[in-house]
């Protein structure tokens, strides 16, 4: 290393203190002004932390919400199979042979559902395979 490379680095490394102790003196500063400030809107702006009681209220809460969702779920559900069923009985009574051909639907549409399915996961456990 020449002399002249070496007087540019330990000019560049005094530099560098200068700016550090320069940043320092700033920072002081902005503590000086505004810390106080800061420190309080930070108090003010973090979360309180929720009591076991709101917890279990929360909860309680939820779960209320989730039962009546599930009532009202079941009930379209019994409502839903009730008109199904009673719309097939009648299909039934009043012609056996487009009830026959409903039902040979049904049941094509199911194994063709069931058929995809199956092809489909079988799919993404070989893309898996592959993967690992």
């Amino acid at each position: 290393m020449s002399r002249r490379e070496w007087k540019q680095e330990k000019s560049g490394k005094r530099d560098l203190r200068r700016e550090l102790e320069q940043l320092e003196q700033e920072e002081e500063q902005f503590r000086q002004l505004l810390g106080v400030h800061l420190e309080g809107w930070d108090d003010r702006m973090q979360p309180g932390i929720p009591t076991g009681e709101a917890m279990t209220a929360l909860v309680r809460e939820h779960k209320q919400e989730m039962r009546v969702r599930f009532r009202r779920e079941l009930l379209l559900f019994w409502l839903v199979s009730i008109l199904v069923l009673g719309g097939m009985m009648l299909l039934l009574l009043s012609n056996v042979v487009l009830f026959a051909v409903f039902q040979a639907i049904a049941v094509a549409v199911g194994v063709f559902v069931a058929w995809r399915l199956a092809a489909a996961s079988a799919k993404g456990q070989a893309g898996e395979e592959r993967r690992s």
